[in-house]
């Protein structure tokens, strides 16, 4: 997850429904979404890895935001 490193800026955004950390962030010059959601929720329907999922199988159905990257940084938050 190097892009990590290349985040220019990050916003806070609000009003979700889940309990995840979603923020606005500026990479390269072009705004991407970072959510963020802790282990606690990994076998809920909260769960990161669920979610990512789902869009990816929603791709070549729907109009959904595209996946970058899906993978488990840290021993508690999957981003």
């Amino acid at each position: 997850m190097g892009y990590i490193d290349r985040i220019a800026s990050k916003e806070k955004c609000s009003g979700g429904m889940s309990p995840a950390e979603v923020y606005k962030c500026q990479i390269d010059g072009e705004c991407h979404y970072l959510k963020m959601t802790d282990m606690a929720f990994s076998q809920t329907t909260y769960s990161a890895k669920r979610e990512a999922g789902v869009m990816l199988w929603l791709a070549d159905k729907l109009n959904v935001p595209k996946l970058r990257e899906y993978g488990l940084a840290g021993y508690n938050k999957l981003y």
